[in-house]
């Protein structure tokens, strides 16, 4: 395809002006597009659905409903003391612990930090400790949390800010060098 484009001289700025308003209009306003026209209709029959029931096009179980109400009484009928026994860990789960309670927990060790400079915007070394060892208790009891997530919960600290954390508290408490 060859494209051939020829430079223009102006002898004003109005023969520019108003060239560039003729290109604008034709490129912006130019020939319509012609409207869709549909294909030539045909002389045929509408194509009407049969009007088969429900009930006859597919196999139905018209008592599929006492059959549910019969499954859901069983799931009910587990008592109060096995369903706590399952959360309490009879077939291996534990409950998970919230953030803040994790995070008290570590604040036991370091009075004077409050949970608000925990998750405050403090950088002072007395509040940076207890975040970082917070932050890394958080990130090892709660593997289903993202670094993202604990960062907001954090006082929307950035994930790189809490990755840093957990290395930094990982090589002092297991001793790896950093």
């Amino acid at each position: 395809m060859n494209i051939q484009v020829s430079a223009r001289t102006f002898t004003s700025a109005a023969e520019q002006l108003s060239h560039a308003a003729a290109v604008r209009k034709r490129l912006l306003f130019g020939k319509k597009k012609p409207a869709f026209e549909a294909a030539p209709a045909v002389d045929q029959q509408p194509i009407m659905a049969q009007q088969i029931p429900m009930w006859q096009r597919r196999e139905t179980s018209f008592d599929a409903h006492v059959q549910l109400f019969n499954h859901v009484r069983k799931i009910q009928s587990f008592s109060t003391a096995s369903t706590m026994n399952f959360m309490q860990g009879e077939w291996g789960e534990t409950p998970r612990k919230t953030m803040k309670e994790i995070v008290e927990e570590v604040l036991i060790k370091f009075p004077g930090v409050t949970l608000s400079d925990v998750r405050g915007r403090r950088r002072v070394r007395s509040v940076n400790i207890p975040r970082q060892l917070a932050i890394y208790e958080v990130h090892r009891q709660r593997k289903d949390l993202s670094t993202p997530a604990i960062g907001r919960w954090f006082g929307g600290r950035d994930h790189t800010t809490i990755l840093h954390a957990i290395w930094k508290m990982d090589s002092i408490l297991n001793g790896k060098e950093a």
